[in-house]
C-alpha cells in the first residue's frame, strides 16, 4: 500500500462520527471551534517522529512511526480494513473495532 494509504473513509453527517484511527483523531484536534467560550476545552493531538520516506515505507501499519498508541503488531502486519458504524465509516487500524486487541473507543464526535 502507498504510504499515503487511507487511514478513514466516512460519510457526510451532521454529528460525523470518529473512527477511532489515531491519525483521524489528530485531524480532529485540529479542526478550529467557531465558538469561542469552547475553544480551550480540547486536547490537541500533535502527532511526535519524523514522516517515512515514501520510497521506503515502514512494514506494518505505515502510520506506526509517528502513532502515540503503536502496539507490536503495528510494526509487522497491515491492519485490515473494519467498516464501523453500520457501513458508515472504515478504518484501517489495528486497535479499532470491537474485534481489535486493545480497542479504541468508537465515539461521536458533537
Amino acid at each position: 500500500a502507498p504510504l499515503h494509504a487511507v487511514a478513514a473513509v466516512g460519510c457526510a453527517h451532521p454529528r460525523p462520527v470518529a473512527d477511532g484511527h489515531p491519525y483521524t483523531q489528530s485531524l480532529l484536534s485540529a479542526v478550529p471551534i467557531p465558538d469561542p467560550s469552547l475553544r480551550g476545552q480540547r486536547r490537541r493531538i500533535i502527532l511526535q517522529g519524523d514522516l517515512p520516506n515514501p520510497a521506503r515505507p515502514p512494514a506494518g501499519c505505515h502510520f506506526h512511526p509517528r502513532c502515540p498508541q503503536v502496539e507490536p503488531v503495528c510494526r509487522t502486519q497491515v491492519p485490515p480494513v473494519r467498516w464501523l458504524h453500520g457501513g458508515a465509516t472504515r478504518s484501517v487500524c489495528h486497535r479499532v473495532g470491537a474485534d481489535a486487541p486493545s480497542a479504541l473507543a468508537v465515539e461521536e464526535v458533537a
